[in-house]
């Protein structure tokens, strides 16, 4: 977590739609969910946890390291040759409404850009909210564009929503070590320029 209300939680596989990567988002005063899960294409054998850093340990050595400080996320990568994907989930903590979700994906730069639209409805005729992350440090990306239906085991015994969709958006290649920046805004500019600091 950090101390401007955002949390990462990832574990080996999602089991509360409560797990992902939340940023505080200012103008719903809630954390908002961006990232459902960073997936690799290894088994898991660990998780540590050094209070100011998170790492995901892998059966052939692969390290992830996970850290939070305001409204960016540090990830890194090492000893990884394959794709990172995005598995993605934008909504506000207790936003549950499926209607109206559209996800774009831009280079620009060395930043990945993604855009989210909230629409009213299917009609996708009124934009009710839009938000930014993005990610700075990839060389590359590739396209996934897949929905893929979720089905929490934790909120389904707790009787609340457990059914959700989340977006798998892109695959990022490795090769050896990777560095990237995640940042969240409700503007492009204020996204990248998190970014930067």
């Amino acid at each position: 977590s950090n101390k401007k209300g955002g949390y990462l939680a990832l574990g080996e596989r999602s089991f509360t739609h409560m797990q992902g990567l939340f940023f505080f988002d200012e103008v719903d005063f809630a954390p908002y969910k961006t990232v459902e899960n960073i997936v690799l294409d290894q088994k898991m054998v660990s998780i540590r946890n050094s209070f100011a850093t998170v790492e995901r340990v892998y059966e052939n050595a692969s390290e992830e390291t996970f850290s939070m400080f305001n409204n960016t996320l540090f990830y890194s990568v090492k000893n990884y040759t394959g794709k990172i994907v995005l598995d993605l989930d934008f909504r506000s903590i207790f936003d549950y409404d499926v209607k109206g979700r559209i996800y774009s994906v831009v280079r620009e730069d060395d930043y990945i850009i993604i855009r989210y639209d909230k629409y009213s409805d299917d009609s996708l005729s009124t934009i009710a909210k839009t938000r930014f992350l993005v990610v700075k440090g990839a060389s590359g990306c590739e396209a996934v564009a897949e929905w893929e239906k979720k089905n929490y085991s934790y909120d389904e015994k707790r009787g609340s929503k457990s059914e959700f969709y989340t977006y798998k958006a892109i695959a990022i290649p490795v090769s050896g070590n990777l560095n990237l920046v995640f940042s969240f805004g409700k503007t492009l500019e204020e996204a990248k320029e998190i970014t930067n600091k």
